[in-house]
């Protein structure tokens, strides 16, 4: 019975998690309509921190 719970508060906690990446890729997607400008280097910023994430594997 206790692994069902922790099973259940895992599974709570993943989607807490995924609903908290959904609202925050909200609020960007709402600035970048308010100014373009913040997309082009949010843009630059995620491409060299993917390439420096694939650099170190």
């Amino acid at each position: 019975m206790a692994k069902k719970s922790k099973t259940t508060l895992e599974d709570m906690r993943k989607e807490a998690d995924r609903r908290q990446d959904n609202l925050a890729a909200d609020i960007d997607e709402l600035v970048d309509r308010l100014h373009p400008k913040n997309a082009l280097e949010r843009w630059k910023n995620e491409t060299a921190q993917t390439v420096k994430g694939l650099l170190r594997r």
